[in-house]
């Protein structure tokens, strides 16, 4: 399960904890509601990815992420690149997921014995 799935109003605590953000609950309901743009009640990638790039330690993650940081960068440049790699790991990863079950329903085609 990715991290921003689990950051719905039931499991927004265990999300925060994994990317290693401390916030007390009081706040985390704040940045929740605040981010929950649609009003769904839980928060879609791009809502999840606003609230992470602004609590979280962007440089760090940048760092994480094998990326050649400047020392002197504006944090605003800093929160557009991270929002760029965040997004291009979020296209791979649903290309991959997309390819597995491709391949998953080919094998179950090929394993069914025609009659």
């Amino acid at each position: 399960m990715d991290t921003f799935e689990m950051m719905d109003e039931d499991h927004s605590r265990y999300a925060t904890e994994y990317i290693g953000v401390e916030i007390t609950d009081e706040k985390l309901e704040k940045y929740f509601h605040k981010y929950d743009y649609n009003y769904a009640g839980l928060l879609d990638y791009f809502e999840f990815c606003d609230i992470f790039i602004e609590l979280g330690d962007v440089r760090k993650q940048l760092e994480l992420r094998k990326v050649d940081v400047p020392s002197f960068v504006r944090k605003k440049t800093l929160r557009l690149m991270l929002l760029d790699l965040l997004v291009e790991e979020e296209r791979k990863e649903r290309r991959a997921l997309v390819c597995a079950c491709t391949c998953s329903r080919l094998f179950c085609l090929r394993s069914v014995p025609y009659t």
